[in-house]
């Protein structure tokens, strides 16, 4: 829960930094902007422990990228992003777990497509009317990968209500 709270406050800080940044004497002012790129950040969310047992349960890894980019970009991005999620989610499960006690060991499983993607004949409808990609990053397309299907920008328990966990813990054999 602390982990899905730090990305919904850095996405929101991110944004008042923006704003803050253009002030009224800018052509832009007024707008909300988000950051021109998330590089795969991942955290851990809507953990399942119980009992005495500190080490059997499960986690779900939520992992975002997102690229303010050129829609030719699109298909090659979300492909490199994914791969990106993958290697991410499977350290941070892996860390969580042996975070956990001494000889617990997390398994991932590692998504086989984005959770959430937006197709490339959508990217620049999203990027301009809602995810608020800034004129002054590489393009206006909103280029997206993450491992569930939640919010665009931040990760919270409730946004996984009934979503299988992704990272199981246990104890080294």
């Amino acid at each position: 829960m602390v982990s899905g709270i730090r990305l919904g406050i850095t996405f929101v800080l991110g944004t008042l930094l923006i704003q803050s940044w253009m002030g009224s004497g800018n052509a832009w002012a007024g707008k909300s902007w988000i950051l021109c790129s998330r590089d795969s950040e991942v955290t851990a969310v809507a953990p399942q422990f119980g009992g005495q047992d500190p080490c059997t349960g499960a986690v779900k890894i939520q992992g975002i990228s997102y690229l303010c980019g050129k829609p030719e970009d699109t298909a090659k991005k979300t492909r490199e992003f994914l791969e990106q999620l993958k290697v991410n989610g499977k350290k941070k499960c892996e860390d969580y777990c042996a975070g956990r006690a001494s000889g617990c060991q997390g398994y991932f499983t590692a998504p086989q497509k984005c959770g959430l993607s937006i197709p490339q004949n959508r990217v620049l409808e999203v990027g301009r009317e809602t995810a608020g990609c800034n004129p002054s990053c590489q393009g206006e397309g909103f280029i997206y990968c993450s491992i569930y299907h939640g919010g665009y920008l931040s990760s919270e328990d409730w946004m996984f209500k009934g979503k299988d966990p992704n990272c199981r813990c246990g104890w080294v054999k």
